[in-house]
């Protein structure tokens, strides 16, 4: 996505790690009629580029 590889390391988790931390749309789908409105590709992309612009946009000494 980013045309750039990254380098990962594999390490044990960290104390306070949520293990599994993932849902899944289907009950949502089922009892309330919803549908995503973006993909996970959608998502990564879109925060890919706020991380990359956002000290541009926010202030550094408040986050504001």
């Amino acid at each position: 996505m980013t045309g750039t590889p990254l380098a990962t390391r594999e390490t044990d988790p960290r104390p306070g790690d949520n293990a599994g931390a993932f849902s899944h749309g289907d009950r949502a789908a089922e009892l309330l009629d919803w549908r995503p409105r973006h993909t996970i590709e959608d998502g990564i992309r879109d925060s890919l580029t706020w991380f990359a612009t956002r000290d541009t946009i926010l202030d550094p000494d408040t986050g504001a």
